[in-house]
């Protein structure tokens, strides 16, 4: 029922800092799982992260094109990350079939109880 397997993701994003970018692309790395997997994740557990790509874009930035120049930084990183994920697997679950005799669902029948 339990599953437990090793995926590699790759992920990018960039910020106005170094631990905001690289916290940026940490957080992708659930998103991306979910949106792949049918099935449901109980625990992501990274166990390695590699720097594929890391860029530091410098500017400098005016106020009305003249006045107070100054200079600023904007940080690039593409990660590859391992991780070992622990899902569940709904398809083996034993269920046990009811079958309801009359096709009036719960919340009607409270209601016309209650009228009555």
């Amino acid at each position: 029922m339990m599953l437990t397997k090793e995926v590699h993701v790759e992920v990018t994003s960039s910020g106005q800092s170094k631990e905001q970018a690289i916290g940026l692309a940490l957080n992708q790395v659930q998103k991306k799982l979910v949106k792949d997997n049918s099935q449901i994740i109980i625990r992501i557990e990274p166990l390695s992260v590699g720097v594929i790509e890391a860029k530091e874009i410098i500017y400098t930035e005016r106020f009305l094109f003249f006045f107070f120049p100054r200079e600023r930084r904007k940080y690039e990183y593409k990660l590859d990350i391992k991780v070992s994920v622990s899902m569940l697997n709904v398809d083996e679950i034993q269920h046990e079939t009811h079958v309801q005799k009359n096709n009036i669902p719960e919340f009607i029948k409270y209601k016309v109880k209650k009228v009555r």
